[in-house]
């Protein structure tokens, strides 16, 4: 079975017509099971007004599905924001009166600038099943979004498999405390399965842990197979619509994966060094963003990654 997990930017008010709700928080999430495909739909419903969900949503999911209706701000930090995280594949929808030229103007230059263009709603539908599923290798990795308890079931953790495949009695660790963990059982669209590759969204019923010690971006792995520190070094790029320079004595957050953290940094050249009171589960090469949430123009300074 096929996963694709879209996060749909610019206007979401299509959600409703591609899936039906499943999940509501600052993220919302949409699902429709079509012949040998499951797909979901995330929203921020969080943003503009924070940035937070929409950086933790394109975490979160791959592909991306742009619909332009206005050209503003918000739809310039969505592209910074998904170039930043890497995310090159997916669909481009243009409202009628919406400038293609301008459109292609805000991508230029931009990871999204290859978006495939279809003329509407009805051509979208018949092509999001389209797309390969993305299928990292490697040690088994599940990135959390949500986490509850559930009467007669226990700890159940929604989540995406980032990396790997995982099992239904998997021993495992949640990063970055390194609990260890043992998958009880695995959902995909509420139907149980005994294992999901990457690019799966899930839901696992967990033993060793509660809901209360789990926090969204934490991680599920193998012993050993990921880093835990409070201080980062970043190959680190500025972002050139971020207009202040980045002071030592100014508090930023720092983003690695779905993990958001206060931090102090320190640009040397072309690196950062980012220094939080909270661990941050990592391997070397995760993608970083560097965000100044009160900043009244552009919220991201800047990206880079984890060395």
């Amino acid at each position: 079975m096929k996963s694709l997990n879209y996060a749909l930017l610019g206007d979401a008010s299509i959600a409703p017509e591609l899936g039906k709700k499943a999940t509501q928080t600052d993220i919302a999430t949409y699902d429709r099971k079509t012949g040998d495909s499951i797909l979901t739909y995330a929203v921020a419903t969080g943003y503009p007004e924070k940035l937070q969900p929409l950086v933790q949503m394109l975490a979160l999911c791959d592909p991306v599905i742009l619909n332009v209706s206005v050209l503003d701000r918000a739809l310039g930090e969505q592209v910074v924001a998904a170039h930043l995280h890497g995310r090159s594949r997916g669909f481009l929808l243009q409202a009628p009166g919406v400038d293609p030229g301008r459109v292609a103007a805000v991508l230029k230059s931009t990871t999204l600038e290859g978006l495939r263009s279809l003329p509407g709603l009805r051509e979208l539908r018949e092509q999001v099943a389209s797309l390969e599923q993305s299928a990292p290798g490697g040690e088994t990795r599940v990135h959390v979004d949500q986490c509850f308890e559930v009467k007669g079931v226990g700890t159940v953790v929604l989540g995406v498999v980032a990396r790997g495949t995982l099992r239904k009695h998997d021993d495992l660790h949640l990063y970055p405390r390194g609990t260890p963990v043992q998958v009880r059982s695995i959902q995909m669209h509420d139907d149980d399965v005994e294992m999901a590759p990457a690019g799966a969204r899930v839901g696992l019923a967990l033993k060793g842990t509660t809901a209360a010690d789990v926090a969204r971006g934490d991680q599920l792995a193998p012993e050993g197979t990921l880093q835990s520190a409070g201080e980062l070094r970043l190959r680190f790029q500025p972002t050139p619509y971020y207009k202040s320079p980045i002071r030592a004595e100014s508090q930023y957050h720092l983003q690695v994966g779905a993990q958001i953290h206060p931090v102090r940094a320190q640009p040397e050249g072309e690196t950062l060094t980012a220094v939080s009171e909270h661990p941050y589960a990592y391997t070397p090469g995760d993608r970083a963003l560097l965000l100044d949430l009160n900043s009244p123009g552009l919220r991201i300074a800047g990206g880079g990654t984890v060395l």
